[in-house]
C-alpha cells in the first residue's frame, strides 16, 4: 500500500492536532505535514505531491478559498471548519467533502479512504439563490461568481461558457444537467438543448420563425435563440 501524503490546513494549532491525531489512527499509512497560513500552504503544495487537503476556511485574516486555486486539480479537498452548512453551500470548488468541527473520527476516516481509493468528489446537488455565489475553477482563470450575475450559460457536451455581467465569459468542465441541478429551477430556465438564460436579464422576446424566438438579455445585442420544444415554459413563467 502506498503513502498517502496529506496537509492540514488550520491557524489554531489545537485543531491541527486535533485532526492528525484522528488521521493516525488510520490503519492507512500517512505522512502529514500542516500549515498554519495560506502562505505556508502554498509552499507546501509547490514542494510536495500532496494527496488530500484538510482545509478550515476562517484562517486567521485570511480565508481557507484562497488556497485553492493552488491545489492541484488531482488533488483532494476536504473542509473542515466551524463555519455551517448554510455559510458553505454556495461554494463549489469539487471539495470531497465538508466537515463541521469538531470533526467525527468515521466521518474524516471516511474521507481519508475516498482519497486513498483516488475516488472524484460526489456531484454536489445543492440547490441555489440569487443571493448565492460559486467559487469556480474555470479552465482558464479561478473565481467567485455571483449566481444573479449568470445570465445566460451555453453548454458543449462537458463543458460550459458563462456569460455574465459585463460581458465576462468563462469556461468551466461541467454538463447541462449538473447546472440544472443546482440553480435556481424559476430563474434560470432552458430555452435550447445547449443553452440556460436567467429570466431576470431577459429583455423580450421577439417571434421568429415555426414558433421559435429571439431573447435578448441585459448587456446583449445579438439575441438567444428560444425552440419551439421550450417556448411554453418560459412564456409560462414570463407572461
Amino acid at each position: 500500500m502506498s503513502m498517502l501524503r496529506l496537509l492540514i490546513v488550520d491557524d489554531e494549532s489545537l485543531a491541527r492536532e486535533s485532526i492528525r491525531d484522528l488521521l493516525e489512527s488510520s490503519s492507512l499509512i500517512c505522512e502529514i505535514k500542516e500549515a498554519g497560513t495560506v502562505e505556508d500552504a502554498r509552499v507546501i503544495l509547490d514542494r510536495n505531491k500532496i494527496d488530500g487537503v484538510f482545509l478550515d476556511i476562517n484562517l486567521q485574516g485570511e480565508s481557507g478559498f484562497d488556497l485553492v486555486p493552488f491545489v492541484p486539480e488531482r488533488t483532494r479537498i476536504v473542509f473542515v471548519t466551524a463555519f455551517d452548512q448554510h455559510a458553505i453551500r454556495a461554494f463549489e470548488v469539487n471539495a470531497l467533502d465538508y466537515i463541521l468541527k469538531p470533526p467525527g473520527r468515521d466521518r474524516l476516516l471516511g474521507c481519508l479512504k475516498r482519497i486513498s481509493e483516488g475516488l472524484p468528489p460526489a456531484e454536489n446537488n445543492l440547490q441555489l439563490t440569487l443571493d448565492d455565489r460559486l467559487f469556480i475553477r474555470g479552465i482558464d482563470k479561478v473565481q467567485f461568481v455571483m449566481i444573479r450575475d449568470i445570465h445566460f450559460i451555453t453548454v458543449d457536451r462537458d463543458y460550459s461558457t458563462l456569460h455574465g455581467k459585463g460581458g465576462r465569459t468563462f469556461l468551466v468542465r461541467k454538463t447541462l444537467k449538473s447546472w440544472k441541478n443546482i440553480l435556481p429551477e424559476r430563474d434560470f430556465i432552458r430555452i435550447h438543448r445547449s443553452t440556460i438564460v436567467n429570466l431576470n436579464v431577459v429583455e423580450r422576446m421577439v417571434p421568429f420563425v415555426k414558433g421559435r424566438y429571439h431573447i435578448y438579455v441585459t448587456g446583449r445585442k445579438d439575441p438567444l435563440i428560444l425552440s419551439r420544444r421550450y417556448a411554453d415554459r418560459i412564456k409560462e413563467l414570463i407572461f
